[in-house]
């Protein structure tokens, strides 16, 4: 009867190895299309922010044009956009670092020690 029992036990424990094998290989792919995201995606919003910051702000003219409500003059400058991509740029930049410190946590966390 034990016989029996360790055999059943061994196998949940293959079927268990397995699994988990499985899932750590599934989460390691998972881990590389979330930094080539994070990558892609900085990539577009940097591309965006340079063709905002060298176009101008002003719309295509309509014909019948809704006369405009006096605003606070604006200074043209080129460094206040500047600054926005900047720390647009940084924040992002702490954003991924922090996922990706994050994913390896949780890789490191999951790992079993060799000592």
């Amino acid at each position: 009867m034990s016989d029996k029992i360790e055999e059943r036990k061994a196998a949940l424990q293959s079927t268990i190895s397995s699994a988990s094998d499985s899932i750590e290989k599934q989460l390691e792919s998972y881990k590389k299309v979330g930094k080539n995201a994070l990558i892609a995606g900085g990539i577009v919003l940097g591309g965006y922010l340079l063709s905002r910051l060298f176009t101008s702000d002003d719309s295509p003219e309509e014909e019948n044009p809704v006369p405009p409500q006096p605003q606070p003059q604006k200074e043209d400058s080129i460094v206040w956009p500047a600054i926005r991509g900047v720390a647009t740029t940084v924040a992002l930049t702490l954003v991924r670092n922090k996922l990706l410190e994050l994913i390896e946590n949780h890789f490191n966390k999951n790992e079993p020690e060799n000592h």
